[in-house]
């Protein structure tokens, strides 16, 4: 399997929804106080299988807002079976907007491929991190970054909505960085 650079004139505003299942999510507990502010995230278990469904409005190739978007996807035939959207961030950063495998091809490593394909163009383009967002509810594709070199760097916790803490869906930014 090969990547290919996506034609904007064709991809641009290409649905991609980005569903998963979880049985694990991270805890994110926040205590407050005048002198100190204390964070924990815990491996929990949900006690169901959690399904977290995208929505293909939101989640589509080449949007106006990505500066200097580009998109990459790995077909099975002409089919698209899993897809990589980078943006530039103001401060050297690039990051990754859209990182999606068909869940038939999870597992084959497709998605490692594209990682892969955006650390090359972080060093090609002379960036300094390699940035993307997952939620605390995804827990396989936690596991999998962490795999794949990244660091957690940071989270919001009303990205979402205010109440992202009890939904269990954080967000979670993650960063990787050439040793």
């Amino acid at each position: 399997m090969e990547i290919k650079l996506l034609d904007k004139s064709i991809y641009a505003g290409y649905p991609v929804t980005i569903d998963y299942v979880s049985e694990y999510y991270f805890d994110v507990e926040i205590i407050s106080g005048d002198d100190e502010f204390n964070i924990r995230m815990i491996k929990k278990n949900f006690g169901y299988l959690y399904h977290h469904q995208g929505n293909a409005d939101y989640e589509r190739l080449y949007e106006k807002w990505i500066d200097n978007s580009r998109a990459f996807g790995v077909f099975d035939n002409d089919r698209l079976i899993g897809v990589m959207e980078l943006g530039d961030e103001w401060n050297g950063r690039l990051f990754i907007n859209i990182l999606w495998v068909d869940e038939k091809y999870r597992r084959l490593g497709i998605g490692k491929m594209l990682v892969n394909k955006a650390k090359d163009e972080m060093k090609d383009g002379n960036y300094r991190m390699l940035v993307l967002e997952t939620q605390s509810s995804n827990y396989g594709a936690i596991c999998f970054y962490l795999k794949q070199g990244f660091k957690l760097i940071g989270f919001d916790s009303t990205c979402y909505g205010n109440d992202d803490i009890t939904k269990k869906e954080v967000r979670l930014n993650f960063g990787y960085e050439e040793e």
